[in-house]
């Protein structure tokens, strides 16, 4: 399956993120794993992520 995001599109998305580099293979692996695999689907699921994480910035609660 080819990747939902890409590490640019990240960046546009995210420009305060750090280690994108590391994050889009793992992001693009869980959506391919949980079916994301719709523009809307990954729309939602990095959003929730992003805010979570605050941009990646924290990677546990």
């Amino acid at each position: 399956m080819a990747d939902i995001c890409s590490e640019a599109q990240l960046r546009a998305f995210l420009p305060a993120a750090e280690r994108l580099e590391v994050w889009c293979p793992a992001l693009n692996t869980a959506m391919e794993r949980f079916q994301i695999n719709s523009a809307a689907r990954a729309a939602a699921f990095l959003a929730q992520v992003a805010h979570e994480s605050s941009e990646f910035h924290h990677v546990l609660e």
